[in-house]
């Protein structure tokens, strides 16, 4: 199978097409590679491997980079409330609405997963557990913007979207600022982990099982199209004060200061049902005590 996937050379990216490549698929890689590239480094003598150095807000090179797709993948955003609001609004705009618009019209018949996001749930809290079938109520600018995507594609045909919770796990490009990763970074890195709102609620998704719900999905395609699914690790919902417990379980080398310097701006305090794809046989499988010391470690080989 061919896939193109955009903004492939990201956080997630990295691994997905690792992991599509390691099954035999050919992947085709859109990227701007502004930063490094590390993964046309890790792939480049693999034959199923190829990329385009492109701008997904230039639709000529979208048109050209879709051909002979049978899978289209769009990880391609300005990520983040932060960085949205790091950015003008335009360029915000275009990037994470405007160039998904292009793609939409260009793919035609091919199938297109579109990452969007689970912080689109709003509101400070919850006293129920949201599902893919609750109105979505985004508060930043990153989460409007996914939500207009998803409303792009929910009005045509031929899309399956994802709204995952946070990932964290070690890749080829790692994202510091994912809490998991800032946890870790920062017992490692200082000895003491800032904590903010400490009983605000959060779901996790280890990054392996991630790009295997992908897979899943499109491996079922025919009977899961068109459809919505949170995707998230229903053995990690905490709050965050218990999740920065259980790292102190595996890594009881750091302090905490408890602070009310930061809010979060999407408001998340709430659980994120995962029951739609864990009734058509999907679960994750990472075992989190693994994963938190591969991110302890790979912080550990940085302060060398």
């Amino acid at each position: 199978m061919k896939y193109v996937i955009y903004g492939g050379g990201g956080y997630i990216g990295c691994e997905l097409s690792m992991m599509l490549l390691s099954h035999g698929n050919h992947v085709r890689v859109f990227d701007r590679f502004k930063t490094d590239r590390v993964l046309i480094d890790r792939c480049s003598q693999n034959i199923n491997f190829e990329y385009m150095v492109g701008n997904v807000l230039d639709a000529a090179q979208l048109k050209k980079s879709c051909i002979d797709a049978d899978v289209i993948i769009w990880l391609a955003a300005i990520v983040s409330p932060k960085k949205c609001d790091e950015a003008s609004y335009d360029l915000v705009y275009r990037t994470n609405v405007e160039a998904l618009k292009i793609i939409n019209e260009i793919r035609k018949n091919v199938p297109i997963v579109f990452v969007s996001t689970n912080i689109g749930y709003g509101g400070e809290e919850s006293k129920y557990v949201y599902t893919e079938k609750s109105v979505l109520n985004p508060v930043s600018l990153y989460g409007k913007t996914k939500k207009i995507g998803e409303n792009l594609l929910i009005n045509s045909s031929d899309y399956i979207i994802l709204r995952p919770a946070s990932v964290f796990g070690v890749s080829l490009r790692m994202k510091d600022h994912l809490l998991i990763h800032y946890y870790c970074e920062q017992a490692v890195r200082h000895g003491i982990v800032e904590l903010t709102e400490p009983t605000l609620m959060r779901n996790f998704i280890n990054i392996t099982d991630f790009c295997k719900g992908i897979e899943f999905l499109i491996d079922k395609y025919a009977t899961v199209k068109n459809n919505i699914y949170n995707l998230g690790d229903s053995r990690l919902d905490c709050t965050k004060v218990e999740l920065l417990a259980s790292i102190y379980q595996i890594y009881p080398k750091f302090d905490t200061v408890t602070s009310d310097a930061y809010h979060d701006q999407d408001k998340r305090n709430y659980v994120v049902s995962n029951k739609k794809i864990e009734e058509i046989g999907f679960s994750c499988q990472a075992d989190f005590r693994s994963e938190i010391l591969k991110i302890i470690d790979y912080y550990k080989t940085l302060s060398i």
